[in-house]
């Protein structure tokens, strides 16, 4: 019986989900279509208000540490699993780094085109190398680019090496690294190996409740990328395993509050 509820849960968020998507979707290109502002704010605010929905639609409680990040910074992160990108949206509006096959998924491939990420097909310089010359450009327009630099999702106490791809961007236009660190208290609640994501959904978003963890480290003003690279992972793999028993929580910021700040930064 627990597991019919389980998986009948599961179903319905997983719709419910979608549909979200789809709806906030089609008022975003809706707004694209007749708004004459130029930049990005509308797509990052709808974003938002996309991630703060979502996670009341999932039964998902973020649990935030740290000072937000200022505008125009790139938020490298440890990587655990789809919801990492939920997490960080409500308290940090920003742009993500993302696989080009994301770009092909139904429904969150176009939402994901629509807010701005910034695809990459692997392996190919030629593609990582415009993704970078997008990031340097957002971040001097003072638009924070989020990225998770291990590439892949991770569990445990630790995490993978970083890429540098990405610290370059942030050294070419001088933006401060921010080191996310981002935790789940159910190891199983990372999405790793070759689960499928319907399946680890199901099984993840089943459950009646689910907490994530995110906690925001300090501005980073390293003189290289390398030396960026470096200070965010040590940075993260020193608070990972420390999180408190009753966390300082910081609030979720007005909608619309950041919008102000990239229009007039």
């Amino acid at each position: 019986m627990d597991d019919f509820i389980r998986l009948a849960r599961g179903l319905f968020r997983l719709t419910a989900f979608l549909c979200l998507t789809a709806g906030f979707l089609l008022a975003l290109t809706l707004r694209n279509r007749l708004s004459r502002s130029a930049g990005v704010s509308p797509g990052v605010n709808m974003s938002r208000l996309w991630a703060r929905t979502a996670t009341r639609a999932l039964g998902v409680d973020v649990e935030a540490a740290g000072p937000l990040p200022p505008p125009g910074s790139l938020l490298a992160a440890n990587h655990r699993s789809y919801l990492d990108i939920v997490a960080i949206l409500i308290h940090a509006p920003a742009s993500f780094l993302a696989k080009a096959e994301v770009s092909r998924w139904p429904i969150l491939g176009a939402g994901a085109r629509a807010c701005g990420t910034l695809f990459v097909n692997r392996g190919d310089w030629r593609s990582g190398h415009s993704a970078r010359r997008q990031a340097e450009n957002l971040l001097a327009g003072g638009h924070s680019v989020a990225v998770f630099p291990e590439g892949t999702t991770t569990s445990g106490n630790g995490c993978a090496g970083f890429r540098r791809g990405m610290f370059l961007a942030a050294e070419a236009v001088d933006a401060p690294v921010v080191p996310v660190v981002i935790e789940y208290p159910q190891p199983s609640d990372c999405w790793v190996g070759d689960e499928t994501f319907v399946h680890h959904f199901l099984n993840c978003l089943g459950e009646k409740r689910k907490t994530v963890r995110v906690v925001f480290g300090p501005p980073l003003h390293a003189a290289t990328s390398h030396e960026a690279c470096r200070a965010s992972r040590a940075w993260i793999l020193a608070n990972l395993p420390n999180w408190p028993e009753t966390p300082a929580a910081i609030p979720v910021p007005a909608f619309g509050s950041y919008a102000h700040e990239i229009q007039e930064g």
